[in-house]
């Protein structure tokens, strides 16, 4: 199957995937400026690279209920979730056009048009799973264990995110840290606390528009060779200000001081980063702190 990876209007490679939806090969490259970050070495893209960047575009194996989903579809992987979504997502503006497809970036993407919250609504457990759901949805495209689902509420693309068994303590812990770094004046991403079926949500709001994109410090740091003197941190800072990013050590910093004061256990580099411009590739700066659930003991009962 032929596809074109898309990063918003602009053309960026031609791509030929297998019928579980995993990129084989990279057929033409339009705009090489445009490919996901750490995805080219020097002039060249990088198969494998690009492969890695499209499977983490997945639902991952441990995420709960993901399997009987696919199950019911008769689905093996949960990339092939994603063949009516066109790969889109709420965090960044690439997707895939079907070869010979007429569809437009403006008819499909999620920041302004309606999706179904069908399928989140089975994967929080608020709907039972059945054979016949929709996979338009930018549900498909999220990363991370924790159950989990995109929500339009008065008009803003909002996240929804559940606990764990068995205390599900992380939506309550996320909202504490949020308060938290309010109170120190760090920048982060506002969390509220949602009941719904005896369990506790929080909700934030999507940071991201359709004009910027997240891009994380693991892909931040595939973009270049590692020097054997730096530490992994010191490589990721110094990758941030080669590509213009100011106060990237002070923002950095800030985030690791309230991950101490909360203990969260969980940070790394895919759940911290940079936010560019989609449009003129321009890197804006860090992205305010987000995904401090695994804190606060949130897993202890003293």
């Amino acid at each position: 199957m032929e596809f074109t990876l898309m990063h918003r209007e602009i053309k960026v490679a031609d791509v030929e995937m297998d019928s579980f939806y995993h990129i084989k090969s990279i057929k033409n490259i339009y705009a090489a400026e445009h490919m996901p970050v750490g995805t080219m070495q020097k002039q060249d893209a990088d198969q494998q690279a690009l492969a890695k960047w499209w499977s983490r575009r997945t639902i991952p194996k441990g995420r709960p209920r993901l399997q009987e989903v696919l199950d019911i579809r008769n689905m093996l992987t949960s990339k092939e979730l994603l063949k009516d979504s066109f790969g889109l997502s709420l965090s960044d503006q690439y997707w895939l056009k079907p070869k010979d497809s007429s569809v437009s970036w403006e008819q499909i993407q999620f920041f302004d048009n309606d999706f179904s919250e069908q399928f989140g609504e089975m994967m929080l457990g608020n709907l039972e799973i059945t054979e016949c759901f929709d996979t338009m949805t930018p549900d498909v495209t999220l990363e991370g264990q924790m159950t989990k689902a995109w929500k339009v509420r008065d008009g803003k693309r909002v996240l929804i995110k559940g606990g764990s068994n068995p205390y599900q303590q992380e939506p309550l812990c996320e909202v504490i840290a949020s308060q938290i770094a309010e109170r120190l004046c760090i920048p982060h991403t506002k969390y509220t606390l949602l009941w719904e079926h005896e369990k506790p949500f929080s909700v934030c709001q999507d940071f991201i528009t359709s004009e910027t994109e997240l891009v994380s410090a693991y892909h931040i740091m595939q973009s270049r060779k590692k020097p054997n003197d730096l530490s992994d941190y010191e490589f990721y800072l110094s990758c941030a200000e080669q590509l213009g990013v100011k106060n990237i050590r002070e923002q950095t910093e800030k985030m690791i001081v309230l991950d101490f004061l909360i203990g969260n256990e969980d940070r790394h580099f895919n759940n911290f980063g940079l936010i560019r411009n989609a449009v003129t590739l321009e890197w804006i700066g860090a992205a305010p702190i987000f995904d401090c659930g695994t804190s606060l003991w949130y897993n202890t009962q003293e």
